[in-house]
């Protein structure tokens, strides 16, 4: 709106200036011919006075210079044919000076601007012809006025300027508001989609609240049931202790959620600082396995590492990706049957470093296996057979693997086994 009266502004204030130009060099136009023919005609010299006309009235922009006398009657003109005919004061711009066929009125303006047959414009300059001491011995001397000098000019060339601006003033302007509507409509789709997205980081962050706040009801409400118990004297001593105990297991419960949960903030601040330093992958691996061997061995699952092609190092803390292999690895050790196995295998693949975990386990249901990075989502067949646990571990792991630019991915298949595969970016 502001960038349109702005323009509708400039545009009028132009279109203004340029008339104002036009009749500034009309009135000097015809004083500088007044002056000239002054002369000729004070010694009646119709001829000479006719001459100059006709010779000046062939400029550029001059419609028409002529001579009128009092009533009307065109004396000399640079038009030949225009000699002798009488004004038309209904027609001409006349009625600008004359409000009726007889009397003058007081016109500070000697410029009018006037339509022509076609519609052209044009500029009419009158300068008043004052009778002199020299005339006296033709006209009378009550006379003050014999005649007018009219000089009319065509705007035609001059209107066409100012269209031809206007034109290119309304591009410049229509283009100007689209450039603004576009940047506007930009921003404010960037701020909508600013908002649609720290209103979705509101919500997640209202429903992991919620969540943490179930995980921990639980426990800490039968802890206090159990206290409960001893506090107020009910029971023997045998059931205090029971109850004691009771307490003590589920207060076991909630110090795994709790590492969990720092684990999770611990994510966050490493995203906001990426500490980094170069580490040897194969060792991790190697470490990794080691360390899960037990494990494996007292549920009869076979554990197994292939490492095809030396990996390079990457830049990341090894504790974190000791944490995101410990963690997937251990899962599929928890959900395979005896007799099972689970496969780690590392290789380079398409500039990629990948790592496949592979099991022969419970699998996850096809319904639930894009729930499996989630924070506190737990498959249900898994609840099944490990009811303790927080389901933070793989949502921790993506973060970590994410922070160093990698990804993870999952396939799984109920009573076959499940496939997550790691990708880190190989170092330039």
């Amino acid at each position: 709106m502001i960038i349109s009266i702005s323009g509708y502004v400039i545009i009028r204030f132009q279109e203004k200036f340029w008339i104002s130009q036009i009749k500034n060099n009309g009135i000097q136009y015809s004083e500088t011919i007044r002056r000239s023919v002054r002369y000729h005609m004070l010694k009646n010299s119709k001829e000479d006075v006719k001459q100059i006309i006709e010779s000046i009235g062939l400029q550029n922009q001059v419609a028409e210079i002529r001579i009128y006398n009092k009533a009307g009657e065109i004396i000399v003109s640079s038009i030949n044919t225009n000699i002798g005919i009488t004004i038309n004061k209904n027609t001409e711009g006349c009625n600008s000076c004359h409000n009726d066929n007889k009397r003058l009125v007081t016109q500070t303006e000697i410029t009018r601007i006037y339509k022509a047959k076609f519609n052209d414009r044009l500029l009419g300059v009158m300068n008043p012809i004052y009778n002199e001491k020299l005339c006296f011995g033709c006209h009378s001397q009550s006379q003050k006025i014999l005649g007018m000098l009219d000089v009319v000019m065509s705007l035609k060339e001059t209107d066409a300027a100012i269209s031809r601006n206007k034109k290119m003033l309304f591009i410049f302007f229509f283009i100007i508001i689209l450039l603004v509507s576009f940047i506007v409509v930009k921003y404010t789709l960037s701020l909508q989609t600013l908002n649609n997205k720290l209103q979705q980081i509101n919500e997640q962050k209202s429903e992991f609240i919620r969540k943490v706040a179930h995980q921990l009801r639980a426990p800490i409400s039968a802890i206090q049931s159990c206290l409960k118990v001893v506090t107020e004297g009910y029971g023997s001593k045998e059931t205090h202790m029971d109850m004691i105990k009771r307490a003590e297991n589920r207060a076991k419960t909630i110090i795994p959620l709790i590492n969990d949960l720092l684990d999770l903030a611990k994510t966050e601040e490493l995203q906001k600082h990426k500490r980094k330093e170069n580490m040897d992958l194969n060792e991790m691996l190697h470490r990794t396995i080691t360390l899960m061997k037990e494990k494996a061995e007292s549920k009869k699952v076979v554990l197994s590492l292939m490492i095809t092609e030396t990996l390079p190092r990457i830049k990341a803390r090894s504790e974190d990706i000791d944490d995101v292999f410990t963690n997937i690895v251990d899962n599929a050790i928890k959900y395979t049957p005896p007799e099972g196995k689970v496969e780690v295998i590392a290789n380079i693949n398409d500039k990629k470093i990948k790592v496949e975990i592979k099991d022969t386990g419970i699998g996850i249901p096809e319904d639930e296996i894009h729930h499996v990075f989630d924070e506190f989502y737990r498959a249900e067949n898994a609840r099944m057979i490990e009811k303790e646990g927080t389901g933070l571990g793989l949502a921790i792991a993506k973060k970590i693997i994410e922070t160093y630019g990698g990804n993870i991915e999952v396939e799984s298949k109920v009573n076959e086994g499940t496939r997550f595969t790691i990708f880190f970016p190989v170092p330039q």
